[in-house]
């Protein structure tokens, strides 16, 4: 009990900051949590696209990429002029 009546004349003037900074931390960390679970939402739809689309993705090492006919022909086109 003495211990917060000391604490409150000490800090007293300062308890409205501290509760202020200590409202805003809250608020920060619930959106970080929020952020942090948005891309996790987001990532199944990135694993579909990877699967529909293999054309576009990077060959991996041991693959074999195929070009597309428009690919050929450009580059046959290159190598002419």
């Amino acid at each position: 009990m003495v211990l917060l009546v000391l604490g409150l004349l000490i800090f007293g003037r300062r308890l409205p900051e501290v509760g202020k900074s200590l409202g805003q931390g809250i608020k920060e960390f619930k959106r970080g949590l929020k952020d942090e679970e948005e891309p996790r939402r987001e990532e199944p739809r990135r694993e579909e696209i990877r699967r529909e689309e293999p054309s576009r993705r990077a060959a991996l090492p041991g693959e074999q990429v195929l070009a597309s006919p428009e690919a050929t022909k450009s580059a046959t086109a290159e190598h002419t002029h």
